[in-house]
């Protein structure tokens, strides 16, 4: 259930293994979860944008599909706390020294070396992979690296070195930022470029597929058999379906609310937490730019609902009979209690700083972003027993909850459960 990214792989996946009687039930009127490209007042991307080369699930699909994809060309740049702008080595050669960049570019490799089984797993941690990554970076010592990156991190949603466990940090690192011969090096990214956006390509994945759409599954019981089933599987409320297995894709907290969930699964999936996570579209006066700005100032708990990074798109927007306003699109992490109005005046004191006025919001999207749990959980071993309820009852469990908040990491995770647990019917 779920057509985002894992559910789609998930039945793509059985599909290609001989499986025929695969259905994927989504509650809302498209595929992609948080995948969106929207296409209304402007064209733009609500959700999952980059991607980078060593993403070989999704580019494995765009090219097995025939969906384009172009290498992403806007500059990026870090805004101090003074409000001037850095590439990203400039910024880091403007507060530490050379001797101090090449020991933390070393030591982060050693650390990106020795802690490389996380990007396939999190079972089996290392005990310091469940320090809060401030506390890891200290003890591995390459805090002008970390420095360096934290923006993105924040930037893209995923919360606060201060709050974080390593374990999710050290899964994605590896792809922002890399050790080149003599500096650091931010790999290209590639985009799927509008009007088709990055959604088209999950669209193209769920074209064959038996995908229902304005379907929430409100019920799944599980008979008390040897196996598990069968299973009933209610559709708004009213049709009942039976099926031998059922994989979810929906945010685990949320599973209780329509599953009937053993003390363990409830015990588990009440651990996770996510992040609030605001991506605007808007109309600006007085900025002109074409690039990316990431927010160091920004890049701490204390700045809370403030801008992270934004982006100029290549579109205009007609803000009066005489001119069009380029457009940006925003990425902001929110408290959960701050009112909508809160989050709003955060951007345009933001946008003010830099010289701009907002003209118009166009276009918002809000996310439970980033599920996760804390370092006790991780140190417990949250993620060995979610692994050992795997194809308990029937019932398998996938998304960003039990992987990453990336679209790879999600798609991944789902190609390689179904490829372990579901026999090839193809042999």
């Amino acid at each position: 259930m779920g057509a985002g990214p894992s559910g789609l792989m998930s039945a793509h996946t059985l599909a290609r293994l001989g499986y025929r009687n695969v259905t994927v039930f989504e509650r809302n009127d498209r595929v992609g979860g948080k995948v969106h490209t929207f296409d209304g007042v402007v064209q733009a991307e609500l959700g999952a944008l980059l991607i980078f080369p060593d993403y070989e699930v999704v580019l494995g699909l765009a090219d097995e599909l025939g969906v384009p994809y172009l290498p992403d060309s806007q500059r990026k740049y870090i805004l101090d706390e003074n409000g001037a702008l850095w590439e990203f080595q400039d910024f880091l050669r403007q507060r530490y020294d050379a001797e101090e960049i090449a020991v933390a570019m070393d030591n982060y490799a050693k650390a990106l070396e020795t802690f490389a089984s996380v990007g396939a797993s999190y079972t089996d941690l290392h005990p310091d992979l469940t320090l809060t990554f401030d506390a890891f970076v200290d003890k591995y010592d390459f805090e002008p690296v970390a420095r360096l990156i934290r923006s993105r991190m924040v930037g893209f949603g995923f919360a606060y070195y201060e709050q974080v466990p390593a374990a999710y940090y050290m899964k994605i690192i590896g792809s922002l930022v890399q050790v080149g011969e003599s500096e650091l090096e931010a790999p290209p990214t590639v985009i799927f470029p509008l009007p088709k956006g990055f959604q088209a390509l999950w669209e193209a994945v769920a074209d064959p597929l038996d995908v229902r759409l304005n379907a929430e599954v409100t019920k799944i019981s599980r008979a008390a058999l040897p196996g598990g089933r069968p299973i009933t599987v209610t559709i708004n409320g009213q049709q009942e379906l039976r099926f031998d297995r059922v994989i979810i894709s929906a945010p685990l907290p949320s599973v209780a609310d329509f599953l009937d969930v053993t003390d363990e699964e409830r015990d588990l999936f009440e651990r996770v937490r996510s992040n609030r996570f605001f991506v605007t579209v808007f109309a600006v006066l007085g900025l002109t730019n074409r690039d990316a700005w990431f927010f160091d100032a920004n890049s701490s708990p204390d700045r809370i609902n403030h801008v992270a990074v934004w982006t100029a798109t290549s579109q205009r927007r007609v803000v009066s009979p005489n001119f069009a306003a380029p457009v940006f699109t925003a990425y902001q992490v929110a408290e959960w209690q701050a009112t909508d109005a809160e989050v709003a005046e955060a951007l345009r004191s933001d946008v003010s700083a830099a010289g701009g006025v907002v003209a118009e919001v166009l276009v918002q999207a809000e996310w439970p972003y980033f599920p996760h749990v804390g370092s006790d959980d991780l140190a417990a071993g949250f993620y060995d027993r979610v692994e050992a309820l795997q194809g308990q009852l029937g019932t398998y469990y996938v998304g960003s909850g039990v992987s990453i908040e990336t679209v790879e990491h999600a798609a991944r995770y789902a190609r390689d459960l179904v490829m372990t647990h579901f026999p090839d019917r193809n042999r």
